[in-house]
């Protein structure tokens, strides 16, 4: 090593490390480079000059906020040529705080140019020698720099949950609905979110369509993609589908509810809800039914699917494909636990399972009794409701003619001098705002709950025979009554237990 440092000291050449902190710094400008760094490198060439020495190589670092010297492959570049140029003498930086930011890197980095013999000069801080005055004043300057980057994190951080906090703003980058923009605000610009005219639309239609229980999250993203659905893309990628874990993490995200989330804690958000609470809580009840069902609808679906456990051990009995001694292909059931080798249930053919599910259904009935005194509830519900609604619309009407007395009142007190504008100004805006919120309320009074009757009164009685509605359901349809274990024929019932007795 001593013999590698004796042959630098002949050599005066130099190389510059240029470095600025984020992406901004080098794309708000039309040189490419940006501001800072043509600036750094005239300074550079100065202090080059001031040394006689002759720059061989540049290193620059754009756009990498790198705390650690790890993360930026530049400085890493830098160290390599150095150890295979001897005649560079001098790493030339703009300040010492694009060099390094914390005082291990500081030390180490130092201690392995002192290693090669080469000189750190800094442009703009020229009493950085290597005198013991300048090693004392380029200490104190990196445990400041890091001291500085620990500060600004702390203060950026702080600032950032005071946003979300008191403002109920967005940290970071839109989620898909929605889009960054800068507003002015009292004379000042603002950064905010605003709904995505393109895609809002979807996400109330995902939403929707999930809660449905008929689609999953593959089947999902190829009718959203479909129908127009394409993510915003970046400076990478263009626009495109939008990915399956992007569909999980959208569906389980109460952002679309209007609440912002900082530190674990939820607030409320100050942007627009895209949905409603109620069809959020509807898909969440699907996807915690599909989870508890174990029917992740990939390959070999079939409609009992997750749904058919094993009495014997009680495991999930799972799908699976066989062929025959011709060759055709079909599928059986089988336990979890003999896969495991804790069980010895046999296996059954997807077929024979479906008949014993069938004949299930036979051993099931809502008795005459019970179906009437349901019925007689209803109509009981039905004729009260529809006594409160009328009750209501009364009253609201009521609260809107009062409404409309005291409008007329301040209307007849405008332009009066002795009357101050602001306050009448605001009294009429309140009855405003008061009006809109009654006849809103009006609005779901008046909402007929006739089609709610006539589908329960429906249900009631095509339940009077379970057997022949099963019969005549759908595949899909048979599959909607049962999930999250409201129905688990094989555990129960007389059909169970033949089915312990294969």
């Amino acid at each position: 090593m001593a013999k590698l440092k004796q042959s630098r000291i002949s050599g005066t050449d130099s190389v510059r490390y240029l470095r600025v902190s984020s992406p901004g710094q080098v794309e708000t400008e039309y040189n490419p480079e940006g501001i800072s760094l043509p600036a750094q490198r005239d300074d550079c060439i100065a202090r080059e000059r001031e040394l006689g020495s002759v720059s061989v190589a540049e290193f620059i670092e754009p756009g990498r906020s790198g705390k650690n010297i790890e993360d930026r492959p530049a400085f890493q570049d830098m160290i390599a040529y150095l150890e295979t140029h001897p005649s560079v003498r001098y790493v030339i930086v703009y300040a010492l705080s694009r060099f390094a930011r914390n005082r291990y890197d500081d030390a180490v980095t130092m201690m392995a140019l002192k290693q090669m013999g080469v000189q750190l000069v800094s442009a703009t801080e020229k009493n950085l020698d290597e005198s013991p005055a300048g090693r004392m004043m380029h200490g104190m300057l990196a445990v400041f720099n890091e001291y500085q980057v620990e500060q600004s994190g702390a203060d950026i951080k702080y600032k950032m949950s005071q946003k979300v906090i008191k403002y109920g703003g967005t940290l970071g980058q839109a989620k898909i609905g929605y889009v960054n923009e800068t507003v002015r605000f009292d004379g000042h610009k603002v950064n905010t979110i605003t709904v995505d005219d393109e895609r809002a639309r979807f996400i109330p239609m995902a939403f929707e369509l999930y809660a449905s229980g008929q689609y999953n999250f593959h089947t999902l993203r190829d009718a959203l993609t479909e129908a127009g659905l394409r993510s915003r893309g970046n400076r990478r990628y263009g626009p495109g589908p939008i990915s399956i874990h992007k569909i999980g993490e959208l569906l389980r995200d109460r952002y679309y509810l209007g609440f912002v989330t900082y530190d674990g804690v939820e607030y409320q958000g100050r942007h627009e809800a895209l949905i409603s609470q109620e069809l959020f809580d509807r898909v969440q009840r699907v996807l915690n039914n599909e989870r508890r069902a174990g029917a992740r609808q990939r390959t070999h679906n079939h409609y009992l699917k997750g749904l058919i456990w094993c009495d014997r051990c009680q495991r999930r009995l799972i799908v699976m494909p066989g062929r025959s001694r011709s060759g055709q292909q079909y599928f059986y059931y089988i336990c979890r636990g003999r896969q495991l080798g804790t069980c010895d249930f046999p296996y059954l053919h997807v077929r024979k399972i479906e008949r014993l599910v069938e004949a299930h259904y036979a051993t099931v009935q809502l008795s005459e009794e019970f179906r009437d005194r349901m019925q007689a509830r209803l109509d009981a519900t039905r004729a009260s409701a529809t006594t409160m609604a009328s009750r209501l619309r009364s009253q609201l009407d009521r609260q809107l003619e009062k409404l409309d007395q005291q409008e007329d009142r301040y209307l007849d007190l405008v332009g009066h001098p002795d009357r101050p504008k602001e306050k009448l100004s605001a009294k009429m805006r309140g009855i405003r705002e008061e009006r809109a919120r009654i006849q809103a309320r009006l609005t779901q009074a008046d909402s007929p709950i006739d089609s709610g009757y006539e589908i329960l009164t429906t249900v009631l009685r095509l339940l009077s025979d379970p057997f022949v509605l099963y019969q005549t359901a759908s595949r899909r349809a048979r599959k909607i009554p049962q999930q999250g274990h409201l129905w688990q024929a094989l555990h129960t019932g007389r059909r169970a237990r033949s089915v312990r007795r294969q």
